[in-house]
């Protein structure tokens, strides 16, 4: 997603990080899966991470309702890793 100090640092602002932070708290956090869709068609995203650090931040089991665009390629140890059906 990016260092949001160095985005700062050298784009004089933190508004683009600051929308992707709140993108991607809507990707792991939201039930609706239309608006997870659309972002990550926005952002062209192939895969998601789903790990401790996620579950702990955002919640990330919402994610389990976006079964119809997301194929799960990995799970082990508490780690899930989707990959987004085009």
């Amino acid at each position: 997603m990016g260092w949001k100090g160095h985005e700062l640092q050298w784009r004089n602002s933190s508004q683009l990080f600051d929308n992707r932070e709140d993108d991607v708290r809507t990707i792991y956090s939201t039930s609706n899966s239309s608006d997870v869709l659309r972002l990550l068609i926005d952002y062209d995203i192939r895969y998601i991470y789903l790990g401790s650090r996620e579950r702990t931040t955002y919640g990330g089991e919402n994610l389990t309702g976006s079964e119809r665009f997301l194929d799960t390629v990995f799970e082990q140890d508490g780690v899930i890793i989707y990959e987004v059906v085009q």
